[in-house]
């Protein structure tokens, strides 16, 4: 993150923290090395439902990499079974009609 005078701040855990040695302040060096931009690491609960559904999966086929982790990451963040299985539905309803998360929550309004 930018401080403003050039210099830039990164957070990290306090495991790496730990692990590496370094405190607050301490100088490093960074590199970076950039993933795959196409890549969706797909939860076997949400694949299986897709595999289900031929209209939802040629939808979600359409769909760019990052609206495909939109979904994802609001199934996965689910803390319970209960509460990701309700999310998997709200997604496949969301995915089959071609609209967002955000479009269906106004709808349910």
């Amino acid at each position: 993150m930018p401080i403003g005078d050039g210099r830039r701040y990164f957070i990290v855990s306090p495991e790496i923290k730990e692990q590496t040695g370094l405190d607050v302040g301490d100088e490093v060096e960074m590199r970076f090395r950039v993933d795959d931009q196409d890549y969706v690491d797909m939860p076997l609960s949400l694949q299986a439902v897709l595999d289900a559904d031929d209209i939802s999966s040629t939808q979600w086929d359409k769909l760019t990499p990052g609206k495909k982790r939109m979904f994802i990451n609001h199934v996965t963040s689910a803390k319970t079974a209960r509460t990701q299985q309700r999310r998997i539905s709200e997604a496949m309803l969301a995915i089959s009609e071609g609209i967002t998360l955000r479009d269906l929550q106004k709808r349910k309004r």
